[in-house]
């Protein structure tokens, strides 16, 4: 089914808006919007030492919520199968306001963002995968559908072992939350 480029800008907008409230609400941040892609960025400029586990979170979210947008956009622009795709990668980046005085954006650089646009690559819709030490970070945590092996030639062994995980959590996690007054950690299920 193609949209007419009018459904087409209501349809990124009603989903930009929701990814980016779920983002924000596990303290990520945008980087940037391209095309029907999100970068977001968890650890910058807010850092934070579950950054990984934040990143997980926000997908999972993202995820739960396109499952509802996946109905309305049924009824209001006729489309059967919407659904993303989310890579994790996490690493050490440059970030920071770029461009000029006419206009400024918040940026991230750096082999992570390269590495996980290349991951997202290799993403089937409706998954989420984690890089190496995104993984690593949150095992405890998740149940990995598949791994597989994709060529990368930044990496030492000239590929990225990738997983694929479920997009439900085991139990509960605990996020340190650093301006609680009530308690020192939020729950989230």
């Amino acid at each position: 089914q193609k949209l007419k480029s009018h459904n087409v800008i209501q349809l990124l907008n009603e989903y930009f808006t929701i990814m980016t409230k779920v983002i924000f609400s596990f303290n990520g941040s945008i980087s940037k919007f391209s095309g029907n892609d999100i970068m977001a960025a968890f650890g910058a400029p807010l850092l934070s030492p579950e950054n990984a586990l934040e990143s997980l979170l926000a997908a999972m979210e993202m995820e739960r919520q396109v499952k509802k947008l996946s109905i309305s956009f049924k009824e209001k622009f006729n489309i059967d199968n919407f659904n993303i795709k989310i890579a994790i990668n996490t690493g050490t980046v440059i970030y920071g306001n770029i461009g000029t005085a006419q206009r400024m954006e918040f940026t991230i650089l750096g082999q992570a963002t390269i590495t996980a646009g290349k991951l997202q690559a290799f993403t089937s819709p409706g998954s989420i995968v984690l890089g190496q030490t995104t993984y690593e970070r949150v095992k405890p945590i998740i149940n990995v559908i598949s791994v597989k092996n994709i060529p990368m030639e930044s990496e030492p062994a000239g590929f990225l072992k990738v997983y694929e995980v479920e997009s439900e959590i085991k139990g509960k996690v605990y996020i340190k939350q650093e301006n609680t007054v009530k308690s020192e950690y939020n729950i989230r299920e």
